[in-house]
């Protein structure tokens, strides 16, 4: 009844901020889930960006001349290749294996099947390729982390503006 009767004669807007006044205790601890809920997605966004953008390999085991991954997530940490050293890179592969060809500069790769050339690229533009991808990277997984906690402190405070009052 008390409820009724306060919201009596109020607008729509007016009825909402007076409700969220009412309410003052509520708001501090659904502010800090959504906060922490949001970290907690920009950083496993952003975790997944540097993990595309970094071309991570797997953990592979062999037996003979067959290789198999293990997990996704059961990351080669010996392997990755984070400096781009010029003899650490691959034909088409930023992270290396024991037994990948390595090419240096002034040599040159061709993906091909049969007669088919699908990419061919020299040893500075590969390189130039993969630094491009890790920049990207770094700058989507930067955003993936800063931006969500910045949106939803904006988000916050624009959804505490008080109504505009009528005269």
């Amino acid at each position: 009844m008390e409820y009724a009767e306060a919201n009596a004669g109020r607008s729509t807007l007016e009825s909402l901020w007076w409700n969220q006044a009412r309410l003052p205790a509520v708001q501090p601890d659904m502010r800090a889930v959504v906060s922490l809920s949001s970290v907690l997605l920009g950083l496993l966004v952003g975790a997944l960006m540097l993990r595309s953008g970094w071309e991570l390999p797997v953990r592979t085991s062999c037996s003979g001349d067959v290789c198999t991954s293990q997990s996704w997530f059961d990351v080669d940490w010996e392997r990755v290749n984070w400096e781009l050293k010029p003899t650490r890179i691959a034909c088409f592969e930023a992270n290396p294996a024991n037994h990948d060809v390595l090419i240096g500069p002034g040599d040159e790769c061709v993906r091909s099947r049969g007669d088919v050339i699908e990419h061919h690229a020299t040893h500075e533009e590969l390189r130039e390729e993969i630094q491009q991808r890790r920049t990207r990277a770094l700058a989507f997984a930067g955003a993936a982390i800063a931006l969500p906690p910045i949106l939803v402190e904006v988000w916050w405070r624009v959804r505490r503006r008080p109504a505009p009052t009528a005269h």
